[in-house]
């Protein structure tokens, strides 16, 4: 039969290449005894036949590895089936736009794990045979699976030179999950806008830093930002839009109810604006996560509108991680109105409040209504104080996780800092000291240095 010839084939090419093997062997050895017997000794020649040697057991082994599947192969009964193989056509599957996705799959033949980019059209097909091997040594795995059923994700950057030669329909072009970030690129509102009042919603984070959109700009982005409901990130700081851009942001924030994130620091938009921004924010307010509102001055007005809008019903907690309030003008007073945002969020990471003028009362607030988990924590250019740090103290002390610490220019005396010290000692995530144009002398200083140099890296005194 077939399988008996194929057999007798693949045995007698064994054999005629063991008795290739023998006799290249045999040549070899006398080729060495030679060598040895020499007087001299010729050592190139013996390095030679050595070198000769080892290739030519190489090529056996692997001759013998493929006689022994090959064997092992025809040796199986007519009957078995064959695996079941994907047979894919590039030039049919593959579409003009590729964009990517990740397949981890595992090499068992030489035990390592392989990444591949592959196209969503040859993915879909390969996942079409998931419940075989599709090809020898590569498994679908759980992982795949998962990522086949998440919306594509897509990220866009886009670079200051190459503004003005985007359009939109090369935007329009990506479908789903798309992040874009464009910084300080003059003449890409419009493209966007124009891909936005086309109907595009496919944007989930917008990132537009330092393009000098102004009034104008902001309210045409607002507009017909409105649409991409899927929209959880916003970042629109160092754009100088006043109250009248703020009031068209709010608008559109109200339509954004899954917001996580809402950047619009360095904008001086003020008390007016933010009461605008609250009211957007306040659909969103359940899920929001990091509200970074720095140098925008709206003062404790804007502060008693913000702990309004976006402290959760009584008995829930909000999920807010990362507040970024710094020169906001909030005073004491300003602060003390936080309070029920702050006892609302437990679960806060991250509290900027440097430069709004904040005493040791406010420092005590911060210590009754701030939870424990705090990474990072900036309080400088306010007037702390001796007594105010002491107020800060059991805040510090249940933060085990704390990594950064700014406390510059915060008129801390010798007292204070000597009532610090200790505390600082038993935190041993901290990583970033920062307690300089302070008033405690150099001799302390000296002090602090000398103890934390082992412990801290970053120690600014």
């Amino acid at each position: 039969s077939s399988w008996d010839t194929m057999t007798e084939t693949a045995e007698e090419k064994f054999l005629k290449r063991l008795e290739q093997f023998q006799d290249e062997i045999s040549r070899l050895k006398s080729g060495y005894k030679i060598a040895i017997d020499n007087e001299h000794k010729d050592k190139l020649e013996i390095m030679r036949i050595t070198s000769k040697v080892m290739r030519t057991c190489e090529a056996m082994r692997l001759m013998c590895g493929s006689f022994g599947r090959q064997y092992l192969d025809s040796s199986c009964l007519p009957s078995t089936p064959p695996k079941r193989r994907a047979e894919v056509d590039l030039e049919e599957v593959v579409g003009s736009q590729n964009i990517r996705r990740k397949l981890f799959c595992r090499d068992y033949s030489r035990r390592r794990t392989l990444l591949i980019d592959l196209p969503d059209s040859v993915i879909n097909h390969i996942y079409s045979f998931v419940g075989h091997r599709v090809i020898p040594h590569m498994a679908v795995c759980k992982k795949f699976r998962e990522c086949l059923s998440k919306p594509e994700a897509v990220s866009i950057e886009v670079k200051h030179s190459y503004a003005q030669k985007v359009t939109s329909e090369y935007l329009e072009k990506f479908q789903s999950g798309v992040s874009l970030k464009a910084i300080n690129c003059d003449g890409f509102l419009r493209p966007l806008a124009d891909a936005l009042h086309g109907g595009w919603t496919a944007l989930v984070r917008l990132d537009l830093v330092d393009n000098h959109l102004e009034d104008k700009g902001v309210v045409e982005l607002s507009r017909s930002l409105s649409n991409c409901r899927g929209l959880t990130s916003l970042c629109l700081n160092t754009n100088n839009f006043t109250e009248e851009g703020a009031t068209h942001i709010g608008k559109c924030l109200q339509s954004l109810s899954g917001l996580r994130m809402l950047n619009l620091s360095q904008n001086p938009f003020g008390r007016v604006g933010m009461e605008h921004i609250c009211d957007g924010l306040a659909s969103s307010a359940s899920c929001l996560r990091e509200l970074c509102l720095g140098q925008t001055n709206f003062g404790e007005e804007g502060a008693e509108n913000l702990s309004r809008k976006l402290t959760p019903p009584e008995g829930q907690e909000g999920m807010l991680k990362n507040l970024d309030l710094c020169s906001c003008n909030l005073k004491t007073a300003g602060l003390s109105a936080l309070r029920p945002l702050l006892l609302a969020n437990p679960n806060l990471e991250s509290i900027g409040l440097s430069r709004n003028n904040i005493c040791e009362k406010g420092a005590q607030i911060l210590a009754d209504c701030v939870g424990s988990r705090l990474v990072d924590l900036s309080l400088s250019f306010n007037e702390i104080g001796d007594e105010g740090m002491k107020s800060l103290l059991p805040l510090l002390q249940r933060s085990k996780k704390m990594v950064h610490l700014l406390l510059i220019g915060i008129a801390l005396g010798l007292d204070g800092a000597q009532e610090l010290l200790p505390v600082v000692l038993e935190m041993k995530t901290l990583r970033s000291l920062c307690m300089s144009l302070n008033l405690f002398g150099p001799k302390f200083k000296s002090h602090i240095a000398g103890s934390l140099r082992h412990k801290i890296r970053n120690l600014h005194l």
